[in-house]
């Protein structure tokens, strides 16, 4: 539909004399069926004269709802929406899931016939609620009545879809810098991170601090101990999500990868292809995306998920 609002398939109307028929009619064909139709009596030809809108169309509107939806999923969307998180139909606003989890550990020697010690497993059920957001659009009543006004109509949905996608994208990313650190628990809970002593306890974090520049193969190291300490409990990544200036210092920076003489024609071809050659292939098994910087207007706070 957001194709057919700014092609040629729509009625032609003119830009005066407008009679009730052809006012609802224009109507009908953006908004679909109105929400009160009995309200459509009190319509009358001064309101038409006057481009009052029908009080008829007030309240929800499944016909700008699902052209909406439309855009959203049916549209080119970015890597949050497609490979992060992807954007899966509910019903309802409550979502549940189950958590299991079996404790693995060395079996232990028992005598002849004797007892064994039961395996452990604990089950919990979650549940939780959608965040439901909203976001109000003005249009004039005789927007229909001009091709500037139906672009610019056209122009709102498309907005309100880029709005959106970009809401979705820093969700995302909230989710993912403020999930459960399964690493630190796997650590804690077997006794690998000491209770008192902060500085071992944190050892981790700050040997991967700033390792890309400290070390020619810093980010490979990083990823390939992410690899390992992930396998510890069954977790094979096949991601990586790197700051916006990350790809250009791995394309332009470590000299021992980017020289002929050190590399070869791939070290040629891989300089050349800068920033976006980084991106564009697996970085040791994992794919590369790039996180982006989130802005909101002058004098405006964006709030953050719930």
């Amino acid at each position: 539909m957001a194709q057919q609002l700014s092609g040629a398939s729509l009625p032609q109307h003119s830009t005066f004399a407008h009679s009730k028929e052809d006012v609802l009619g224009a109507l009908s064909f953006y908004f679909g069926q109105p929400a009160s139709p009995e309200k459509l009596k009190d319509f009358n030809e001064h309101q038409v004269a006057t481009y009052h809108f029908p009080d008829a169309y007030a309240g929800s509107n499944s016909t700008i709802r699902d052209t909406i939806n439309n855009l959203i999923e049916r549209s080119p969307q970015n890597w949050h929406t497609q490979i992060g998180l992807p954007f899966r139909r509910i019903e309802g606003t409550v979502v549940e899931w189950d958590e299991i989890r079996f404790d693995v550990r060395l079996m232990q020697r028992v005598p002849y016939e004797g007892v064994s010690r039961m395996t452990t497993s604990t089950k919990r059920k979650h549940r939780d609620r959608i965040v439901r957001r909203g976001l109000a659009m003005m249009i004039e009543s005789d927007f229909y009545t001009t091709a500037a006004g139906r672009d610019h109509f056209s122009n709102q949905l498309q907005s309100i879809r880029y709005c959106v996608q970009e809401t979705c994208n820093y969700d995302v990313l909230f989710a993912y810098l403020t999930s459960h650190n399964y690493d630190f628990a796997y650590d804690k809970t077997h006794s690998v991170r000491p209770r008192r002593n902060v500085r071992q306890a944190m050892q981790h974090e700050v040997s991967m601090y700033a390792i890309a520049q400290r070390d020619e193969r810093g980010l490979d190291r990083a990823v390939e101990e992410a690899k390992y300490r992930m396998k510890r409990y069954g977790v094979t990544p096949n991601l990586l999500v790197i700051p916006p200036q990350m790809s250009l210092y791995m394309a332009l920076a470590p000299d021992e990868k980017l020289t002929y003489r050190e590399g070869g024609p791939t070290a040629l071809a891989t300089f050349e292809a800068g920033a976006e050659g980084f991106t564009a292939r697996a970085f040791r098994g994992c794919g590369v995306v790039t996180s982006d910087p989130f802005e909101v207007s002058d004098g405006a706070r964006y709030a953050p998920p719930m």
